[in-house]
């Protein structure tokens, strides 16, 4: 008698959600009765409400093997199988469930629940299917797994309308609300999953030194440097689109084509004039724990209406997923760079071919919409003319910094070392000696984006540069204001 009315205690305060206080009660009637099926069930079932699925299993198990059966404790028994991921002793247990005729609708949930995390998604849509026509009231759970499996197939728009169901069903549950999150992620996916994407961009600017004058010319030096205008407003237009095959989606394989086209402007110094077309690929293959992609892009350009240059890049790009919010890059790069202007001799021959190697490290925060990335850059450019033929180096910085929902922060820092491998003529007083030119290069830029719609995005932007150089005409500051409008569709 005084077994049974402890063991009513424990039930009751287990009823009443009290479940550390419920489980001392059990514990210690375990210690008299340790093979009673009853207080081994709310043992069971209790740890389970504690979350502790490993440690129920043994009081479950009992429950459903000794007499007398209590066969409620199949279900949670096969759960928590389910939860610590022993889902061969859980589809054991399902069998026997079946046998038994305990609860159909609950059996195809359960079904479909291990069938997911055996990658069986055909399967585990229809025992979901299968277990909301026998119970109606599981109809909303069952939509909200259907959806998840589309999500991992890819199926956006399949998930899409289950999870709208999932909100029809009862609008205020906790499944109505993280279905509403999934929503938006999936008109993300969805925007992002389009074949043709188009990109336009207008600024107007001011650019304080468009002839990069150098910053110092000393008295004797005026007569082989000419001053004149550096200073200019103008106008710069780009226009891109990029076409993206539906396979990207579905398999391994990636593959994307982009055309661009820059119009760059100036109101009086015409001759600095710049136009440039550029077309790039870049093929790619997804491995289980890397992405393999290969850049190839070519770019004409005219400067002042002449005919300026070519180049020609390509590469080998590894990319590893660290964390969800970690990402990092080895990249090997092949760039040939022909300029179609005269040279003074064949030491001047800025025709190049570049050869780079570094790595990219990107770190995403505030829910994806954060961004701090560090790009680190080494190599060498092996040009036709002496003159240019130098070792490179370069490091950027770059930060996207949400402040309000719709108004993002950027600044960027780039530092760039370029070492000439041999020496060269000064200019000005220096023009009778040969040194071998040292260019340190810094650019420091800070942006303010307000994106006013989804097609439209509103930014202004500083741009400061500054090349310190040992050889006076490479030595020079610049200063670039911008404001502009940019169209995504």
């Amino acid at each position: 008698t005084n077994f049974k009315s402890n063991l009513q205690k424990g039930i009751n305060l287990y009823n009443q959600e009290s479940y550390e206080e419920a489980l001392e009660v059990f514990k210690k009637l375990l210690k008299i009765q340790p093979n009673n099926t009853i207080l081994n069930y709310f043992t069971g079932i209790t740890y389970r409400k504690m979350e502790f699925y490993q440690l129920s299993i043994p009081y479950l198990l009992k429950a459903v093997t000794l007499k007398p059966k209590i066969k409620d404790a199949l279900i949670p028994l096969i759960d928590s199988y389910y939860r610590i991921g022993e889902y061969k002793e859980a589809l054991k247990w399902l069998k026997i469930a079946e046998k038994l005729k305990i609860s159909k609708s609950k059996i195809y949930f359960l079904k479909g629940l291990i069938s997911v995390k055996l990658n069986k998604y055909k399967e585990a849509i229809s025992y979901f299917n299968q277990a909301k026509k026998i119970d109606k009231s599981l109809a909303q759970a069952c939509d909200f797994q259907i959806a998840g499996i589309y999500l991992r197939m890819n199926k956006f728009k399949e998930a899409k309308a289950r999870l709208k169901s999932v909100i029809v069903y009862n609008p205020n549950t906790d499944l109505a609300y993280f279905a509403r999150d999934y929503l938006n992620f999936i008109k993300k996916k969805l925007a992002m999953r389009k074949n043709w994407k188009f990109y336009l961009g207008f600024n107007y600017k001011y650019d304080s030194n468009v002839r990069l004058e150098p910053s110092i010319i000393l008295p004797k030096d005026r007569k082989y440097l000419k001053r004149s205008r550096k200073e200019d407003n103008g106008f710069t237009s780009i226009g891109s689109v990029t076409y993206i095959p539906n396979f990207n989606y579905t398999t391994p394989f990636s593959f994307n084509l982009n055309y661009t086209i820059l119009f760059d402007n100036y109101f009086k110094l015409n001759g600095y004039d710049t136009v440039s077309h550029s077309i790039g690929i870049s093929p790619g293959y997804r491995f289980k724990k890397f992405l393999i992609s290969i850049p190839i892009s070519y770019t004409y350009s005219w400067v002042g209406e002449k005919e300026y240059s070519e180049k020609l890049s390509s590469g080998v790009t590894l990319r590893f997923l660290i964390t969800r919010n970690n990402l990092f890059d080895l990249a090997f790069e092949y760039n040939q760079e022909n300029y179609f202007s005269k040279t003074i001799s064949e030491y001047s021959d800025r025709d190049s071919n570049i050869y780079l190697t570094g790595f990219n490290y990107f770190y995403f925060f505030k829910n994806g919409n954060g961004l701090f990335n560090v790009k680190f850059r080494t190599g060498h450019a092996d040009a036709d003319g002496k003159y240019w033929s130098k070792n490179i180096t370069k490091i950027s910085f770059n930060l996207l910094y949400p402040i309000f929902k719709k108004l993002n922060f950027q600044g960027a820092f780039n530092y760039t070392r370029d070492k000439y491998d041999h020496r060269m003529p000064a200019v000005g007083k220096y023009r009778f000696e040969l040194k071998k030119r040292d260019d340190y290069i810094y650019d420091y830029i800070v942006a303010l984006n307000y994106q006013y719609s989804e097609l439209l995005n509103i930014y202004l932007q500083y741009t400061h540069t500054y090349s310190n150089s040992n050889i006076p005409v490479y030595h020079y500051r610049k200063n670039i204001c911008a404001g502009g409008l940019e169209f995504r569709w």
